[in-house]
């Protein structure tokens, strides 16, 4: 995922665009100033009661396969509903899905983005600190598609599977270098973005700051004070 060629993103035209009214016309500016924490945290809302057998990884699968024909995505969905049938399968198998996961997001439009990155988030909320060996990959495949010219719906999911990603493998973590190195990343990547796509990733932000315990969110303003040259608009 070197670029957006790489990526396989349709980046002119995507079925994310809401069209509830064609005579209304968004510009892409205007539709990002709509995406905020608040509307993020939405999809992280996890409103099914579920038995200690099931997961919301595999829930959300069925339920994005009656939603989702784009090819990446079916092809996903294909290779994975057997290794995810259930919480000890998905348990055994959680690492062949990453792989898988990642391999569909290189191929995918902007159709199958958003059911990708939905997907994300639920595994992350099933499994938990289990990930964390995968946790900076994962990370840098995210901040990659920030700067990335997605359409606001896309944009939406892609916080609210960072804000997941943060909240249950980077807060749980007493690990001061891990914070470290997200910030590091994280601050890297905000200067290349534009004004509004820099305010909503510092909402997202600001959610782990709430969380992080004492110690470790001491550490975190330090590290923002001492390196918030180019997104003091953020």
């Amino acid at each position: 995922m070197d670029s957006d060629s790489d990526s396989g993103l349709d980046l002119e035209g995507t079925s994310a665009l809401p069209r509830a009214n064609r005579f209304k016309h968004q510009s892409y500016k205007k539709s990002l100033k709509e995406v905020h924490l608040p509307s993020a945290l939405d999809l992280t809302k996890f409103d099914h009661d579920i038995s200690d057998n099931e997961s919301h990884f595999y829930l959300a699968l069925q339920q994005w396969r009656q939603l989702n024909l784009s090819p990446a995505f079916v092809q996903f969905a294909n290779k994975v509903d057997s290794l995810s049938i259930s919480m000890p399968i998905l348990l055994h198998n959680w690492k062949d899905i990453i792989d898988l996961w990642q391999g569909a997001l290189d191929a995918s439009d902007n159709e199958a983005l958003i059911a990708l990155l939905d997907l994300l988030n639920k595994l992350a909320h099933d499994l938990r600190t289990t990930l964390a060996p995968s946790y900076a990959d994962l990370l840098e495949i995210l901040l990659r598609l920030l700067p990335q010219p997605i359409l606001a719906p896309a944009l939406t999911a892609l916080l609210a599977t960072m804000s997941g990603l943060f909240r249950y493998l980077l807060v749980p973590s007493i690990n001061l270098d891990l914070l470290d190195q997200t910030w590091s990343s994280f601050r890297a990547v905000l200067p290349t973005c534009n004004s509004d796509v820099q305010r909503a990733a510092a909402e997202v932000w600001g959610s782990v700051l709430r969380r992080l315990k004492s110690v470790a969110r001491e550490r975190a303003v330090i590290l923002m004070a001492q390196n918030l040259e180019g997104v003091e608009d953020a």
